[in-house]
C-alpha cells in the first residue's frame, strides 16, 4: 500500500494544491478538472492494481536469504559519535549533488527560462556518473557503520545518497531568488516553481536512495558471504 499511495499521493496532492491556487486566482494555466479525474482513474485503475499484482508475485518468489548465519538477538551497539548519525547522511548527499550541480544549472534554465537544452548525450553521461557516485557513497557509509559495530545500516544506506534531493531543492530556491527576472514573476509563480521543484527533489531522493540501498545490500552480501561461522 505504501508503494501504491505514498509517492503518487504526494505528487497528486501537490498538483491539486497548485491547480487550486490557479482556480482561486482565475488563471487559465491550471489543469482542467476532467484531466485530474483521468489522472485519478489511471492511478487507481492501473497503478494501484499493478502494485498489488507485483506484490503478490514478489511474495511468491524465493526470499533473498542472508549469505551468512546471524543471531536473532541484536548485538549491543557501542556509543557512536554524533557525526556518524544525521550529519553523515546530510554531508554524504553533497557528493552526488556536486557531480550534477553544473548540469543542474542548465536544466533549471531550460525549465524556467524556456531556453533550449540539446546536450542530451552529455546529461545521460552525467546521470550515469551520479548513479555510480551515489552507489559508492552509500557503500562507504554502510562500511563506516559496520566497522563501528552498528548493524543499523539500512536507512543510512538509503538516506546518505538520498539527501541529494535536499541539496537540489535548496539550490532551486537559490536559483529562484537569484534569477527573479522572469516575466510576470509573482508570489503565485514562486509557489508553483517551489512546488514543482519539491516534487522533483522528492522523486530524485527516492530514486538515488534506492540505488544506494541496492548497492549497499549487494556489498553487505558479498563481504559476509566469505565468513564462516561455526
Amino acid at each position: 500500500l505504501g508503494t501504491a499511495f505514498i509517492v503518487p499521493g504526494f505528487v497528486f496532492s501537490v498538483m491539486f494544491v497548485i491547480n487550486l491556487l490557479f482556480w482561486i486566482t482565475g488563471s487559465i494555466g491550471g489543469t482542467p478538472v476532467p484531466a485530474l479525474f483521468i489522472l485519478l482513474l489511471l492511478w487507481f485503475c492501473i497503478s494501484v492494481p499493478l502494485c498489488y499484482i507485483g506484490a503478490q508475485i514478489g511474495s511468491r518468489r524465493k526470499r533473498v536469504e542472508p549469505t551468512s548465519k546471524y543471531s536473532s538477538i541484536p548485538r549491543e551497539i557501542p556509543d557512536q559519535s554524533i557525526l556518524f548519525g544525521k550529519p553523515l547522511c546530510i554531508a554524504s548527499g553533497a557528493l552526488p549533488f556536486g557531480v550534477m550541480s553544473v548540469e543542474l544549472l542548465f536544466i533549471l534554465s531550460s525549465l524556467w527560462h524556456s531556453e533550449i537544452y540539446a546536450m542530451f548525450g552529455f546529461i545521460f553521461f552525467v546521470f550515469l556518473i551520479v548513479l555510480m557516485v551515489s552507489a559508492e557513497t552509500s557503500i562507504v557509509v554502510t562500511y563506516v557503520k559496520l566497522i563501528n559495530e552498528d548493524h543499523r545500516w539500512w536507512w543510512y544506506a538509503f538516506l546518505s545518497p538520498g539527501t541529494v534531493g535536499l541539496y537540489v531543492f535548496l539550490y532551486s530556491l537559490l536559483y529562484l531568488f537569484m534569477n527573479h527576472t522572469l516575466d510576470g514573476m509573482n508570489l503565485l509563480s514562486d509557489i508553483i516553481v517551489m512546488s514543482y521543484m519539491g516534487i522533483i527533489s522528492v522523486l530524485l531522493s527516492v530514486m538515488i536512495g534506492s540505488i544506494g540501498f541496492l548497492a549497499s545490500f549487494c556489498f553487505v552480501n558479498v563481504i559476509f558471504s566469505g565468513l564462516r561461522v561455526d
